[in-house]
């Protein structure tokens, strides 16, 4: 855990005389035993790997485990700490449903949530930046980016330069751990719905949008190799280093955004985290890798509840 997030010692040093004195005179309740977590699982976490964190109590587990949401062909979605956790587990949590590429539900949602023909793009940006959309795009006519809102033109303008470097949007870790998880029998539960997430977007304040689609724009050379970057740290449970890549420059560019893709979800996931270990059983919460490492993560959230997070892998 980061150095700003650990608490100080020297009150704890302080009153260790105190404390070693009062425990000699009084009989404290014993704690509640942890459930144990399987030895596949321990004996498979000590080579550099995907991280993995466990939650637990006398009689729950929750494995915690990041994510990335594009991956390019060479890489494999984890390693075999993460596959022994998950023959371990009964429920499988993802952000949302994973529904194949082409359901005609998330088709027209995206279309109703992501295009607004009576207020084109060209009206909201300068001449010089729908050029470089078009230009972008490989010169994709006016008239079928215009119905775009902001929020989709620059995510579009993010992901073209993705998959041209031979990163997939339909090869993502949390596709392998979904086919995973129904290969092993497991119930697939979600945290959001997929209009739940579209709607993070299309809320945000359109100055926001318009910063995020200039930027975009601006950068889009970077973004195979940031992605590469962000790959690289993902594979050996880097997490500073993906949090260095990714989430510091959202943090600092993009504060409304970093609270309401990363804050306020972590807390509602942390909400239902919780109400699975006040149950019993195991469960596998997959999601991606910036909710778990950075101020306001899912596991710092937790710890702040009085619960401990062990990182499993190296």
């Amino acid at each position: 855990m980061p150095s700003s997030q650990q608490r100080p010692l020297r009150t704890m040093f302080a009153f260790a005389g105190l404390v070693a004195l009062v425990s000699a005179c009084t009989t404290t309740p014993a704690q509640p035993a942890l459930r144990a977590l399987p030895d596949a699982v321990t004996a498979a976490s000590s080579t550099p790997q995907p991280a993995l964190w466990a939650v637990r109590d006398a009689d729950s587990v929750v494995y915690l485990y990041g994510t990335i949401h594009m991956l390019s062909a060479e890489r494999d979605w984890g390693g075999p700490a993460v596959r022994a956790a998950l023959a371990d587990t009964q429920e499988v949590w993802t952000e949302i449903e994973i529904t194949p590429p082409d359901d005609p539900a998330m088709i027209a949602l995206v279309q109703r949530l992501g295009f607004d023909p009576t207020n084109p793009l060209s009206r909201r940006i300068p001449a010089e930046r729908m050029t470089q959309l078009r230009t972008l795009l490989g010169g994709a006519p006016k008239e079928a980016l215009d119905p775009m809102k902001p929020w989709m033109a620059a995510l579009t303008a993010t992901m073209v330069p993705l998959v041209q470097a031979g990163f997939d949007p339909n090869r993502s870790v949390d596709s392998a751990v979904a086919d995973a998880a129904r290969s092993a029998g497991a119930d697939l539960r979600w945290f959001e719905t997929a209009e739940q997430q579209l709607r993070f977007f299309d809320s945000l304040p359109e100055a926001v949008q318009l910063q995020m689609l200039a930027e975009s724009l601006d950068q889009a050379a970077r973004g195979p190799e940031m992605l590469r970057d962000m790959e690289g740290a993902w594979a050996v449970g880097d997490m500073e280093r993906l949090y260095a890549v990714a989430g510091v420059e959202m943090l600092t560019r993009y504060p409304e955004l970093y609270e309401v893709l990363l804050t306020r979800r972590n807390a509602a996931w942390v909400d239902k985290i919780v109400a699975e270990l006040n149950g019993s059983g195991t469960d596998l919460v997959a999601g991606g890798a910036l909710h778990f490492t950075g101020p306001n993560s899912v596991n710092a959230m937790l710890e702040a509840r009085g619960l401990r997070v062990e990182r499993l892998t190296p």
